[in-house]
């Protein structure tokens, strides 16, 4: 697996599959990346796909993805990185999305405007989708909505704990409601959120 590699100031673009692949291995760095266009032939490919332990990904904006724009492993550390328009051709999926993975963390990044194609027959796209297995999450400071599902969802079969620290969804809510968009968090306060350092 990939080992303490760097991939940084990139544009990455129409690659049928994975924008970035990191399987196995740790200590990778994404950063300063502009991701788009990808996943169109094989396998409904995500904009950045991490599985493997301790890696960083920070300031990318990626966008046209059609699953995920991100999903991460074990101990990812996620700062900066602005997602909108993924999952364009799948389901059950979310801007950002974990599953089977521990000890992320989350912070300063946004996930706008994720909404599948009308053919798709599963579960619309989430904004945030910290889906089952996916345990020990730390959130801060993240603003995301206007998806055709839910602001944020997760499984509620998860063991370990989920923290909130300053984002634009209701901590308290359903995640698993029929709410469409699902309510928002009247305490979110924007005047945390750095935007103009969020994404390249």
């Amino acid at each position: 697996g990939s080992q303490t590699c760097a991939i940084t100031g990139c544009l990455i673009e129409r690659t049928g599959y994975q924008g970035v692949d990191l399987k196995g291995g740790s200590h990778n760095t994404v950063s300063n990346c502009l991701i788009r266009y990808c996943g169109e032939l094989r396998g409904h490919g995500r904009g950045v796909n991490v599985v493997s332990d301790s890696n960083i990904l920070k300031n990318l904006e990626i966008y046209y993805i059609a699953r995920a724009g991100v999903c991460t492993g074990r101990n990812t550390t996620v700062s900066y990185v602005k997602v909108h328009d993924c999952v364009q051709d799948s389901g059950d999926q979310g801007g950002f999305y974990l599953c089977a993975t521990t000890g992320s963390t989350f912070n300063q990044c946004t996930s706008f405007h994720n909404y599948t194609d009308l053919s798709n027959m599963d579960r619309p796209p989430t904004a945030v989708y910290d889906d089952r297995d996916a345990t020990d999450t730390v959130w801060s400071n993240i603003d995301a909505g206007d998806s055709q599902f839910h602001n944020f969802r997760h499984d509620p079969m998860q063991q370990g704990t989920l923290t909130f620290i300053n984002v634009s969804w209701d901590p308290k809510c359903n995640p698993r409601s029929n709410e469409i968009a699902g309510p928002v968090n009247p305490a979110f306060d924007k005047s945390k959120m750095e935007y103009d350092r969020i994404g390249i």
